[in-house]
């Protein structure tokens, strides 16, 4: 990839402090520009694309941004499990798992706060739950983490997610090699909306939550 290519995917503005990486600036210092270069590398399907890495680095970042035509392009991505498991486009920093439906899904709650403060929130809502769904249900298991989702009962009220949630913990449970820290942030969180199905499964299996605390860093807000 020329530096070209990297500045577009990657580049924060030297005032931008604020943003951790491109995903995270404020609509004012995105160069109307950058979009439309973004806009040109999505606008080739997926399957014809010669560098799907740009493709799929453009739509998450579009997406990140509140433009449809990204968050659909990287739905596309979360539906096709063939590219994302063959191609890994991001590596957990630490652990040597592929990461890649983790930043997807921080795409698209992106894409959908971006989108909440207007009129079309309702309609954000419908959109993101399809492939929201399908990335927990990857998650069940896969050793990526979904927690980045948790917000979207704890600080949206959707409770639509409750229930897919809640099957999450239970899929995840009894699989500690996988899954590790995850189980201890999951059954924290499912314990502040149903305690008792949390209770009942600590019980049949005589463990308490800190039983599985691998990961002591939580918060419900984040």
């Amino acid at each position: 990839m020329d530096k070209e290519m990297i500045d577009l995917l990657c580049h924060v503005p030297a005032h931008a402090g604020y943003a951790a990486n491109a995903s995270e600036l404020d609509t004012e210092d995105i160069d109307a520009a950058r979009v439309e270069k973004l806009k040109t590398i999505i606008a080739v399907d997926i399957d014809d694309t010669t560098d799907d890495y740009a493709h799929y680095c453009a739509a998450r970042l579009l997406c990140s941004w509140g433009y449809e035509c990204g968050f659909k392009m990287i739905s596309q991505y979360i539906f096709r499990e063939d590219l994302m498991e063959m191609r890994c486009y991001e590596q957990h920093r630490s652990w040597p798992y592929n990461d890649t439906y983790t930043h997807a899904l921080t795409a698209v709650k992106r894409y959908h706060a971006q989108l909440s403060e207007t009129k079309l929130d309702p309609v954000s809502r419908i959109e993101i739950r399809s492939p929201i769904i399908k990335i927990i249900k990857l998650s069940n298991v896969k050793p990526f983490q979904i927690d980045n989702s948790f917000n979207l009962v704890g600080y949206y009220h959707y409770e639509e997610y409750k229930p897919h949630f809640i099957e999450h913990l239970s899929a995840i449970i009894d699989h500690i090699d996988i899954h590790r820290w995850k189980i201890f942030d999951a059954l924290r969180f499912v314990n502040t909306f149903d305690p008792e199905f949390v209770s009942s499964l600590l019980n049949a299996r005589g463990k308490t939550i800190d039983d599985y605390k691998l990961n002591p860093n939580w918060s419900p807000d984040d």
